[in-house]
């Protein structure tokens, strides 16, 4: 069984300089490494060459990671297609692992994993966000009903009969690989997630390109595209506990906005605001928060072992942000594609 690896690259050259060394360090023979250079400025190309893997070229304008790992895939030779970022360092016996599961599951037609819970950028944004994505994979079902395209393999007759990722709808980074899971599991393809499948990620993130992520190329395509399907699957970040706590954040806001209001009629002083947060708001506030804080107990329970006491008390207003944003530009998008169909 031949694994084609498809990396999509644009700008990347520092990332492949720590993701193909790993590559190479596979215990598993039978594989060819693909990098498709999307119209990269800096020295991509040179970085391939050092490492002799494959380059397809594209030029123009860069056209996004669908249309890169489309590309890739149409030269490759593989059985498996096996898509994985720049910025995503496998380990040596990644390939091996997909191997084998793919040869006892003959069933099943895509395995993705999880970023694994030692990111190599230490600063806080970049640890938060990669830690809640590895134990959002960890404590997914294993039986899924999307794709992941970090570190993510698929047969390649599943894949040519779902026609591959949208380029057309997606060109930059965004959901193609969420979108594309849903089509293989409307087709009757047999997803899983495989949470023994760990790979580093390499990526910085600042609290800016984060929100810039999960706003523009995340929540907004995204809920598009769970209207457009009448379906939010009960599963990762959609999670009924995840609905939850997203509607009890906004209670939180909106027992201290209302106190704010009152306070603000009142003309009361800094200290009669305190005093008035504390009766009405506060109890329902405190309730909300409380409530937050169960149902993600897990969560936190697990970034208190791995990062301490410390990192849990910064985490939880950055989580908090990430509820009322994810929720706020759900709505919107909402109100755009009712205003579209009328």
């Amino acid at each position: 069984m031949t694994i084609s690896v498809i990396v999509p690259a644009h700008n990347a050259a520092g990332y492949l300089r720590h993701s193909l060394p790993a590559l190479q360090r596979s215990t598993y023979p039978a594989f060819e490494c693909i990098v498709v250079d999307d119209a990269s400025t800096d020295d991509t190309a040179a970085v391939c060459q050092a490492f002799a893997v494959q380059r397809v070229g594209l030029t123009g304008a860069a056209h996004g990671p669908a249309t890169a790992r489309n590309r890739g895939a149409a030269v490759s030779q593989g059985d498996i297609l096996l898509f994985l970022d720049a910025d995503v360092v496998m380990r040596p016996e990644t390939l091996s692992r997909l191997a084998a599961a793919f040869q006892n599951e003959t069933t099943v037609a895509a395995i993705f994993g999880s970023y694994d819970d030692r990111p190599l950028a230490a600063n806080f944004v970049s640890q938060a966000k990669n830690l809640l994505h590895h134990f959002t994979h960890q404590h997914a079902r294993p039986d899924a009903t999307t794709f992941w395209a970090g570190c993510g393999a698929i047969r390649r007759s599943a894949w040519q009969a779902v026609g591959g990722f949208d380029e057309q709808r997606y060109r930059r980074p965004s959901i193609e690989d969420i979108e594309l899971g849903y089509r293989l599991t409307a087709a009757g393809y047999p997803i899983r997630l495989d949470k023994g499948l760990l790979v580093t990620h390499i990526k910085r993130w600042t609290l800016l390109s984060l929100l810039r992520s999960d706003v523009r190329d995340r929540a907004w395509p995204w809920a598009w595209l769970a209207l457009e399907r009448r379906r939010l699957p009960n599963d990762l970040n959609g999670h009924t506990s995840q609905r939850v706590s997203a509607l009890l954040t906004w209670g939180i806001v909106g027992s201290v906005a209302g106190a704010w209001l009152r306070a603000r009629r009142r003309r009361s002083s800094r200290a009669a605001f305190v005093q008035q947060i504390a009766p009405p708001a506060g109890l329902t506030g405190l309730g909300a928060f409380a409530g937050v804080l169960w149902l993600n107990r897990s969560l936190y329970r697990f970034l208190w072992r791995q990062r301490g006491f410390g990192f849990v008390l910064a985490f939880v207003p950055l989580h908090l942000l990430y509820y009322l944003y994810s929720t706020t530009t759900f709505g919107l998008a909402a109100l755009a594609w009712r205003a579209q169909k009328h």
